[in-house]
């Protein structure tokens, strides 16, 4: 799988990989369904140089997505946490790919400011 930064054409793929989550009722604190224009929002206050937005590729297909996030933004003694959020398309589970965005986003964080990582799992 290779990671890259994620771009707008990626939207309608992240978005079903994170509705597949909250349709299963796992790893999110959404109850409902997250809609495109919902998804556009979402990203579009994520920025490339800080809460950074990934995406897993595996032959050209995205397959699993990730994000930094603002850990209680505004409260400048966290400037330097993040919270991590991942998600896995459900035909894609047990490839080992939730670790490879894991070692992803630890060895990303000190080059974007960060020195804690939180993620609710």
């Amino acid at each position: 799988m290779n990671i890259r930064l994620a771009q707008h054409t990626d939207l309608e793929a992240i978005n079903t990989i994170y509705n597949q989550a909250v349709d299963a009722r796992y790893c999110t604190a959404d109850l409902d369904r997250i809609s495109f224009k919902e998804r556009e929002l979402w990203f579009d206050i994520h920025s490339e140089d800080k809460y950074s937005v990934y995406v897993g590729v595996v032959d050209g297909e995205v397959v699993a997505c990730f994000s930094f996030s603002a850990w209680r933004s505004g409260r400048r003694a966290l400037a330097m946490s993040s919270e991590v959020s991942y998600y896995i398309h459900d035909k894609h589970f047990q490839k080992g790919y939730a670790n490879k965005l894991m070692d992803f986003a630890i060895n990303k964080a000190p080059e974007l400011g960060f020195k804690n990582l939180f993620a609710i799992l």
